[in-house]
């Protein structure tokens, strides 16, 4: 069964980069590697946007 999943990264602010980006950064790169199944939905500010697109 497929799920959507949420992943809140409002927090996140651009330009700097902390313990909590990179945890996000490996946990997303991880997960697609492991997990075909479902859909991730990564919400973000406009201002990182492209760093996670």
């Amino acid at each position: 069964m497929t799920m959507r999943i949420g992943i809140n990264a409002l927090f996140l602010i651009a330009g700097k980069v902390g313990g909590s980006e990179i945890y996000l950064r490996n946990l997303l790169c991880n997960l697609t590697k492991i997990d075909k199944e479902n859909e991730y939905i990564l919400f973000v500010n406009m201002g990182i946007f492209f760093d996670f697109a």
